[in-house]
Protein backbone atom coordinates (compact mmCIF):
# COMPACT_ATOMS: atom_id res chain seq x y z
CA UNK A 1 0.00 0.00 0.00
CA UNK A 2 2.96 2.56 0.90
CA UNK A 3 4.59 1.53 -2.79
CA UNK A 4 1.41 2.60 -4.21
CA UNK A 5 0.71 6.21 -2.90
CA UNK A 6 4.35 6.90 -3.34
CA UNK A 7 3.98 5.85 -7.03
CA UNK A 8 0.47 7.82 -7.26
CA UNK A 9 2.27 10.62 -5.80
CA UNK A 10 4.96 9.93 -8.32
CA UNK A 11 3.31 9.93 -11.00
CA UNK A 12 0.73 12.77 -9.93
CA UNK A 13 4.02 14.94 -9.87
CA UNK A 14 5.42 13.96 -13.22
CA UNK A 15 1.84 14.56 -14.71
CA UNK A 16 1.32 17.82 -13.37
CA UNK A 17 5.12 18.98 -14.73
CA UNK A 18 3.76 17.74 -17.98
CA UNK A 19 0.53 19.91 -17.57
CA UNK A 20 2.57 22.87 -16.59
CA UNK A 21 5.34 22.67 -19.56
CA UNK A 22 2.51 21.82 -22.22
CA UNK A 23 -0.11 24.91 -20.86
CA UNK A 24 2.61 27.29 -20.41
CA UNK A 25 4.99 26.21 -23.81
CA UNK A 26 1.30 26.72 -26.18
CA UNK A 27 0.49 29.68 -23.72
CA UNK A 28 4.32 30.98 -24.92
CA UNK A 29 3.92 30.24 -28.25
CA UNK A 30 0.00 31.69 -28.88
CA UNK A 31 0.65 34.50 -26.79
CA UNK A 32 4.49 35.24 -26.16
CA UNK A 33 4.31 35.10 -22.42
CA UNK A 34 3.16 33.18 -19.22
CA UNK A 35 -0.59 35.22 -18.15
CA UNK A 36 -0.64 33.97 -14.76
CA UNK A 37 0.97 32.15 -12.74
CA UNK A 38 -1.16 31.39 -9.95
CA UNK A 39 -2.07 28.79 -12.56
CA UNK A 40 0.33 26.55 -11.68
CA UNK A 41 -1.28 25.85 -8.04
CA UNK A 42 -4.81 25.01 -10.21
CA UNK A 43 -2.66 23.12 -12.88
CA UNK A 44 -1.19 20.80 -9.81
CA UNK A 45 -4.38 20.29 -7.97
CA UNK A 46 -5.86 19.15 -11.98
CA UNK A 47 -3.10 17.27 -12.26
CA UNK A 48 -3.44 15.32 -8.97
CA UNK A 49 -7.63 15.25 -9.42
CA UNK A 50 -6.29 13.55 -13.26
CA UNK A 51 -4.15 11.59 -11.65
CA UNK A 52 -6.57 9.99 -9.06
CA UNK A 53 -9.45 9.27 -12.33
CA UNK A 54 -6.61 7.46 -13.71
CA UNK A 55 -5.76 5.35 -10.71
CA UNK A 56 -9.67 4.71 -10.77
CA UNK A 57 -9.95 3.95 -14.57
CA UNK A 58 -7.25 1.10 -13.94
CA UNK A 59 -9.20 -0.08 -11.65
CA UNK A 60 -11.69 -1.40 -14.32
CA UNK A 61 -10.21 -3.89 -16.32
CA UNK A 62 -11.17 -3.15 -20.25
CA UNK A 63 -10.16 -6.15 -22.35
CA UNK A 64 -9.34 -3.96 -25.43
CA UNK A 65 -6.39 -1.68 -24.90
CA UNK A 66 -7.81 0.96 -27.43
CA UNK A 67 -11.83 0.75 -25.53
CA UNK A 68 -8.64 1.77 -22.10
CA UNK A 69 -7.14 4.33 -23.87
CA UNK A 70 -10.37 6.00 -25.22
CA UNK A 71 -12.33 5.94 -22.16
CA UNK A 72 -9.79 7.31 -20.03
CA UNK A 73 -9.27 10.13 -22.44
CA UNK A 74 -12.60 11.00 -22.67
CA UNK A 75 -12.41 11.33 -18.95
CA UNK A 76 -9.75 13.02 -18.67
CA UNK A 77 -10.74 15.39 -21.10
CA UNK A 78 -14.49 16.00 -19.46
CA UNK A 79 -12.35 16.77 -16.46
CA UNK A 80 -10.04 18.97 -17.58
CA UNK A 81 -13.03 21.19 -19.90
CA UNK A 82 -15.12 21.21 -16.71
CA UNK A 83 -12.45 22.54 -14.78
CA UNK A 84 -11.34 24.30 -16.94
CA UNK A 85 -14.78 26.37 -17.65
CA UNK A 86 -15.55 26.39 -14.18
CA UNK A 87 -11.71 28.04 -13.14
CA UNK A 88 -12.01 30.49 -16.43
CA UNK A 89 -9.36 28.98 -17.68
CA UNK A 90 -11.29 29.13 -21.40
CA UNK A 91 -14.50 29.08 -22.38
CA UNK A 92 -16.78 26.27 -23.46
CA UNK A 93 -16.90 27.26 -26.94
CA UNK A 94 -13.14 26.62 -27.09
CA UNK A 95 -13.75 23.24 -26.23
CA UNK A 96 -11.05 22.12 -28.88
CA UNK A 97 -8.49 23.64 -26.92
CA UNK A 98 -9.12 20.45 -24.19
CA UNK A 99 -8.32 18.09 -26.78
CA UNK A 100 -4.96 19.67 -27.64
CA UNK A 101 -3.66 20.15 -24.10
CA UNK A 102 -4.38 16.93 -23.17
CA UNK A 103 -3.18 15.17 -26.25
CA UNK A 104 0.33 16.86 -25.78
CA UNK A 105 0.57 15.51 -22.05
CA UNK A 106 -0.56 11.89 -23.54
CA UNK A 107 2.19 12.10 -26.57
CA UNK A 108 5.20 13.33 -23.81
CA UNK A 109 3.85 10.73 -21.32
CA UNK A 110 3.87 7.86 -24.10
CA UNK A 111 7.41 8.99 -25.02
CA UNK A 112 8.31 9.24 -21.42
CA UNK A 113 6.81 5.60 -20.68
CA UNK A 114 8.52 3.97 -23.49
CA UNK A 115 11.88 5.69 -22.16
CA UNK A 116 11.30 3.85 -18.52
CA UNK A 117 10.21 0.51 -20.05
CA UNK A 118 13.47 0.35 -22.01
CA UNK A 119 15.34 0.97 -19.33
CA UNK A 120 13.75 -1.84 -17.78
CA UNK A 121 13.94 -4.35 -20.15
CA UNK A 122 17.57 -3.30 -20.74
CA UNK A 123 17.81 -4.31 -17.14
CA UNK A 124 16.13 -7.65 -17.12
CA UNK A 125 18.16 -8.13 -20.12
CA UNK A 126 21.49 -7.66 -18.66
CA UNK A 127 20.50 -10.08 -15.46
CA UNK A 128 19.33 -12.69 -17.73
CA UNK A 129 22.44 -12.71 -19.68
CA UNK A 130 24.24 -12.87 -16.31
CA UNK A 131 22.31 -16.29 -15.34
CA UNK A 132 23.12 -17.18 -18.31
CA UNK A 133 26.58 -17.25 -18.24
CA UNK A 134 26.49 -18.28 -14.73
CA UNK A 135 24.43 -21.64 -15.96
CA UNK A 136 26.81 -21.83 -18.51
CA UNK A 137 30.05 -21.76 -16.27
CA UNK A 138 28.13 -24.24 -14.13
CA UNK A 139 27.42 -26.52 -16.81
CA UNK A 140 31.11 -26.31 -18.07
CA UNK A 141 32.68 -26.98 -14.74
CA UNK A 142 29.53 -30.45 -14.31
Amino acid sequence: MKNTIKEFVRSALALSTLIIAAVFGVSWIMCGYVKVMGLTFELIGLAFAVRALQFLIAMISFKNFILNFLVEYAAICTVVLGTGVALKWFSAENWWIVFLYVGIVYVAGFFLDMVSVKRDVDSINRMLEKRRKKDEEQNDVE
